[in-house]
């Protein structure tokens, strides 16, 4: 047990922060919050696979579901994802209905992730007898993608739990970084729609500040649950490196696809 004399309220929950519990405690928690991010990573790659499997394997089924996701307009996606992402982090803390909005978080991360995955292993311009050695570089790419994704967040993180550093003085410069992105997106999406010019630079250059951006944000998440979040909080962390490690793998792979 935690000596009861050193215990302060964290500056941002109002509330004993796991970082002063036993040490016991503070492992029990760093696991639940790992096994749920792992959880969420696992659905995330599911609903992307599935609706990818089903349609290259010439399915009707795979064939609808493709198209029902590629039928639905950039925009309207960008809207649903924020609108999730802002009731998971507020219904966060309540037990039960967290883990459902959590996992639709990562539900949605994968849907709109498919067309991305499609991009990869598929090639319009190569007819479809000649597509298995595009589909095996695609695999490739796709596959490197999660190995520099997971070693970039698996290295910062360790940086955060070896050194300790407190790096909660990022949050405005993140934030500020984030309304930028997604102000970006929002213009291109819209000037896409109205049929103004190609943006594909553009493209290239919003994934390569949100490989910057999210790699701050897994620091910064990573500190705030080893410093200031409490035991309730371990859905609210998962949550928070679960948005980290998508936008992570997403960027990472918009630019290997974009040098093929």
């Amino acid at each position: 047990m935690a000596n009861p004399y050193y215990q302060q309220q964290d500056q941002w929950t109002g509330a004993v922060p796991v970082s002063q519990a036993s040490g016991e405690a503070r492992l029990a928690f760093l696991r639940k919050v790992y096994g749920i991010l792992f959880s969420g990573i696992m659905v995330f790659f599911l609903t992307t696979a599935v609706p990818v499997v089903l349609f290259m394997a010439g399915t009707e089924v795979g064939a609808a579901l493709v198209r029902s996701i590629l039928g639905v307009p950039q925009l309207l996606w960008l809207g649903i994802l924020l609108v999730v992402t802002f009731v998971a982090s507020a219904v966060a803390h309540k037990p039960g209905i967290n883990l459902i909005a959590f996992y639709s978080v990562a539900l949605v991360y994968g849907l709109i992730t498919v067309p991305l995955i499609l991009w990869a292993l598929l090639d319009p311009a190569v007819p479809a007898s000649e597509q298995g050695s595009t589909i095996l570089s695609g695999m490739l790419i796709v596959l490197q993608a999660l190995a520099l994704t997971t070693f970039v967040m698996g290295g910062l993180t360790a940086y955060v739990f070896i050194t300790k550093k407190d790096f909660s003085w990022m949050g405005g410069i993140l934030f500020i970084g984030l309304a930028l992105v997604i102000g970006a997106v929002v213009v291109i999406l819209i000037a896409t729609a109205l049929g103004y010019g190609n943006f594909d630079m553009l493209h290239i250059a919003i994934s390569f500040f949100c490989v910057i951006l999210f790699s701050g944000y897994v620091l910064y998440d990573t500190s705030r649950i080893l410093h200031h979040y409490t035991e309730e909080m371990a859905v609210a962390g998962a949550l928070s490196l679960l948005i980290d490690f998508v936008m992570l793998f997403r960027s990472i792979l918009f630019l290997l696809l974009s040098r093929r």
